[in-house]
């Protein structure tokens, strides 16, 4: 049998069989302690063990039985159902001749699913009524959805404003006034009918007396007339096809206009009557249309194969004139209290009961700490399991990537949940640098001071509720999913309530963004263009516009998102603070729900050092660790000062480390940087090694490009700015008295030539040993690359003399200006590459 559940969670039941309802206790209990960790459920098998109490009691046969050819005949349609898995096939049959069924459905497993089979199946045999029935709207609608799918005639009773739009056919109210409204039609065709009944056959009448004269004055008048009598009949025949035509036109002028004198007539007995009578009338005209609505209600109702409603209705009136239900299902029975899924058990009674649900989600809300120390939080599909009653498990889930299934399939299922669908059918969404390609999955640290706060008795956190809108408009833009497609999920209302402005006021400010580049791109147009047609609002904007619809984003709880899905779930755990508390996000549950409701990615915002204290949190983060899916900006910081320690490190790699980290390209994890650092000094390229070593390597190497290139583009202004130096000189010379000392001075820059012109001194000096040592090996010589590579002598002296002019003009500048040159030097040498 699968796992129990009490108050606090789920519990292993008890050994030695079934045991005792549990008694009302005579005084409160202490409050409940926190939930534990979960247990596995089994896999469910009638045979596997000696049965309970109440495993008897489930298995016995429902009354009344069905013939065994249906019965053989259902079961060969499930056996050749194609969406139906061994477990769930498994689960329906048990449907079938068992009094009490109890089917546990991990998230995404089809339970859904598996109970339109079950109730399709009862329909089948021929079992009426049926009632399906679910704590919230959402899996009513569902269940109602499905059976509508497969031809079943379905009856939707509730508020219609609770009912998705797309069901609203299916209400009890719109039903009813259909059919009141068919009523009224065929009610109208039936008095019309009748009226032209009559005046039909007196026109009829009179016509064929008027015919029968004629025929016997014609029959008096010889010969003569009888042999113009074909060409009298002819045209007796044409009169009466007028004469027809005209009465069929006469009848219907005739019958409104007695339809408008019985109309006055009326009007007028009622302007003579008594305000008393009408009134009395009128009630009396209410009471009978109540009770003909009441009637017809009531036959929609009986013509239904199954009866779909919200838990808190079954027990109602509007159900009361269907007598016992044959069959019952419901659907999330682990969210309900006991009491609540009793009352539809007990009011409408029936002889086969289905409860479909997971103890290992979220239990009953229970607000009252007493009425949970007394129990009352406990659900019927915990007791039941608890009590013995086999739980058949659909052990395979259709919903997430496998890598998303994977934790709550190993720590909360037992290793018992497997993956129906494979990676490739859950691409990663684009526009998030996921830390790894295998995993969608990304856990991004909102460091320490991103501290929660209080609102009453709730919480919110502000710097992660802008990290996380930051990470959805990454996504968004790149148009990875649509915005209907991506769900917020946090477990405090405040968050909730924090969120849903930031987003309101993001959609705004780009809203009013993309109109202004709209008008201006419209400007632009019209200046190069004319008249010519203008672009789409794609074509200025860029698509996707998302911002345009902020209502399709679902923000939401926890709570609210159990038995929902969404492509893509960004969560904010908000918990941030010096104790390590984490509130109700200690409950493993509220956990499992929100790890399965994402389908293709997952990303959660939170702070791991106070989510460690929680023992279910820290497993799945040491998960994240193991599967390198922690986005840490401290770490990373960390880690760099760490390498920028090592000894032996050149300036070189110092400067390319601390490009990089402002890029913000820099490996996750110190010893690959370090390793990395070390390869780096010892001018050694990347040897094979892990995915992140690789690619801090790339890294690398592309800031290393890009501060080569950027030193390369110095250099060249260096020289232009020393010709144009040279050039002053030389005119200088030449008309020493038309250029005054102080103009030169106001017009020259910052000259870079003294210090190329040491480097090139240096590298001359440097290179001539290295090749002297070549001629001497026998290999060939550089030089002549060289002497093509350095400046002419006449340009040398040119500097040179440019050099000791700006030394001359460097004494003479005053000391406020002295910085300045220093700083332009000091970045000019920072900016060039190491040898």
């Amino acid at each position: 049998a699968g796992g129990g559940e009490d108050a606090g969670g789920c519990q292993p039941p008890a050994p030695g069989g079934a045991a005792a309802p549990p008694a009302a206790p005579a005084a409160p209990a202490a409050p409940a302690a926190p939930a534990p960790a979960p247990v596995a459920p089994a896999a469910a098998s009638a045979e596997d063990a000696p049965a309970s109490q109440a495993e008897k009691l489930a298995r016995q046969a429902p009354e009344p039985e069905v013939e065994a050819e249906k019965m053989e005949h259902c079961r060969a349609k499930l056996r050749a159902a194609p969406d139906l898995n061994p477990s769930q096939r498994a689960a329906v049959e048990a449907t079938l001749g068992r009094r009490c069924t109890v089917i546990q459905g991990p998230p995404g497993t089809g339970k859904t699913t598996t109970a339109v089979h079950a109730l399709h199946s009862w329909v089948n045999l021929g079992i009426r009524p049926i009632l399906a029935t679910a704590d919230g709207n959402i899996a009513v609608d569902n269940i109602a959805e499905g059976l509508a799918k497969r031809g079943v005639k379905v009856v939707r009773v509730g508020r219609p404003e609770k009912v998705q739009a797309c069901l609203e056919a299916l209400t009890l109210d719109a039903q009813l006034r259909a059919r009141q409204e068919l009523q009224r039609r065929e009610e109208a065709d039936e008095a019309q009918r009748k009226r032209l009944d009559v005046l039909s056959k007196i026109s009829v009448a009179e016509l064929l007396a008027r015919l029968r004269e004629r025929h016997a004055g014609a029959a008096s008048g010889g010969d003569a007339v009888k042999d113009s009598a074909p060409a009298a009949a002819a045209a007796e025949l044409g009169v009466a096809g007028e004469l027809q035509a005209m009465l069929d036109s006469a009848a219907r002028r005739e019958l409104v206009a007695e339809q408008e004198a019985e109309a006055f007539e009326e009007a007028a007995q009622r302007a003579e009557r008594s305000e008393a009578d009408l009134a009395a009338e009128s009630a009396a005209k209410r009471r009978a249309a109540f009770r003909a609505e009441q009637q017809l209600r009531v036959q929609v109702l009986q013509e239904a194969d199954v009866v779909c409603t919200q838990m808190i209705s079954a027990g109602g009136g509007v159900l009361a004139p269907l007598g016992p239900f044959q069959g019952m299902l419901i659907d999330e029975v682990g969210q309900a209290t006991e009491l609540t899924t009793i009352v539809p058990i007990v009011q409408r009674g029936c002889q086969r009961l289905v409860l479909a649900g997971d103890h290992c989600q979220l239990p009953p809300t229970v607000q009252s700490r007493e009425a949970e120390s007394r129990g009352l939080s406990v659900s019927l599909f915990g007791r039941l399991v608890g009590q013995g009653v086999t739980a058949f498990f659909l052990d395979t889930q259709f919903r997430s990537h496998p890598k998303l299934a994977e934790f709550s399939a190993e720590a909360i299922y037992d290793g018992k949940l497997a993956s129906g669908i494979g990676a490739e059918a859950r691409q990663l969404l684009s526009g998030f640098q996921w830390p790894s390609g295998q995993v969608p999955v990304a856990f991004v640290e909102s460091g320490r001071e991103a501290r929660e706060s209080a609102e009453g008795e709730s919480r919110l956190n502000e710097q992660e509720a802008d990290r996380l809108l930051d990470v959805l408009e990454g996504v968004l833009d790149a148009g990875g999913c649509d915005v209907s497609d991506a769900g917020v999920v946090t477990p405090y209302m405040a968050q909730v309530r924090l969120l849903r402005q930031k987003w309101r006021e993001r959609c705004a400010a780009r809203a009013k963004a993309a109109k202004a580049a709209k008008e201006k791109a419209e400007k632009k147009r019209k200046k190069q263009q004319g008249d010519a047609p203008a672009p789409s609002a794609s074509e200025v904007n860029g698509a996707p516009q998302w911002w345009r619809t902020p209502r399709d984003l679902e923000i939401a709880s926890v709570d609210h998102f159990q038995g929902r899905e969404k492509e893509l779930i960004v969560f904010s755990s908000v918990r941030n603070n010096g104790g390590g508390k984490v509130g109700f996000l200690s409950d493993w549950r509220r956990l499992n729900v929100m790890l399965t409701r994402a389908r293709r990615g997952l990303i959660v915002i939170g702070n791991a050092w106070t989510l460690r204290h929680d023992p279910m949190w820290k497993k799945w983060l040491a998960w994240c660790g193991r599967h390198q899916v922690v986005v840490d900006r401290q770490e990373l910081h960390r880690a760099v000062k760490r390498a920028l320690r090592e000894p032996g490190l050149g300036r070189g790699p110092k400067e390319l480390l601390k490009g990089l980290f402002d890029l913000e390209q820099a490996p996750r994890q110190p010893k690959p940087f370090k390793a990395l650092l070390r390869s780096l000094s010892a001018d050694e390229g990347p040897s094979p090694g892990p995915e992140d070593l690789r690619a801090a390597w790339a890294a690398f190497a592309a800031a290393r490009e890009a501060l080569e290139a950027e030193a390369a583009a110095w250099e060249a202004e260096a020289e232009e700015w020393a010709a144009a130096a040279a050039e002053e000189e030389a005119a200088a010379e030449a008309e020493p008295s038309e250029v005054p000392a102080p103009a030169r001075k106001k017009r020259r820059r910052p000259s870079l030539g003294e210090e190329a012109d040491a480097e090139n001194g240096a590298g001359e000096q440097a290179a001539a040993p290295a090749a002297s040592k070549r001629r001497a090996k026998g290999e060939p010589s550089a030089e002549p690359a060289a002497t093509a590579a350095s400046p002419a002598p006449a340009r040398r002296k040119k500097r040179q003399r440019a050099a000791e002019q700006s030394a001359e003009d460097a004494e003479a500048e005053s000391a406020a200006e002295a910085p300045t040159a220093r700083r332009k030097r000091s970045c000019s040498r920072r900016r060039k590459p190491s040898a």
